[in-house]
């Protein structure tokens, strides 16, 4: 996902460094990976809430058919 600026980049970097950092033979690399997205996060200025955003469900607002309810 390198060139790619998006939070996505950096939420998908700090899982894989968990990841790796949760493996003793990995575990300097996940760490790497780890102080890689802190720093992508102070340089590219995405406020805290940013994660939260990814999850938020908003759904398509429409009008209703009136008569297909049975309201006029």
């Amino acid at each position: 996902m390198d060139g790619v600026d998006c939070f996505e980049r950096i939420f998908v970097t700090r899982n894989y460094g968990y990841l790796l950092a949760s493996k003793d033979e990995t575990r300097l690399e996940g760490q790497d990976y780890i102080k890689r997205v802190n720093k992508m996060l102070e340089e590219e200025g995405f406020p805290y809430w940013t994660e939260k955003k990814m999850l938020l469900f908003v759904p398509a607002l429409q009008p209703i058919d009136e008569a297909l309810y049975g309201i006029k």
